[in-house]
């Protein structure tokens, strides 16, 4: 299985919230994580928010970066290329690049591939 998680769903892999241990398990047997580059901006900006809404304080939201960041190497990065007419994801399974119109594809475009597995924390 190959799995593509948008920004909410990776949050649940770093802080435990309600659909963390069913992420997990529906994670067990991927081969592959996919991530957008976006999300490593998204993720921060997340994590600085649960800071301003006093879930957690600054020193553990600065070890779940950090941590997040250490771990980089263990996911599949899906490149965003920005061109004049918006935004548009490169996608890559097995070699074959899916590109999307002029907005940013996430996880409804994946479902057209029969080998991609979408969790949509939302």
């Amino acid at each position: 299985m190959i799995a593509f998680l948008d920004t909410s769903s990776l949050l649940k892999l770093y802080h435990y919230e309600k659909g963390t241990q069913e992420l997990t398990n529906q994670l067990a047997d991927a081969e592959a994580i996919y991530l957008s580059e976006l999300t490593i901006l998204e993720f921060t900006s997340a994590i600085w928010k649960k800071v301003r809404m006093r879930e957690i304080d600054k020193d553990k939201a600065a070890k779940v970066i950090s941590c997040f960041q250490n771990d980089s190497n263990k996911f599949q990065w899906v490149a965003l290329d920005f061109i004049s007419t918006g935004i548009t994801a490169k996608i890559c399974f097995n070699g074959i690049a899916y590109t999307g119109c002029d907005t940013i594809c996430f996880c409804d475009d994946l479902k057209k591939s029969p080998k991609c597995v979408v969790y949509n924390g939302g």
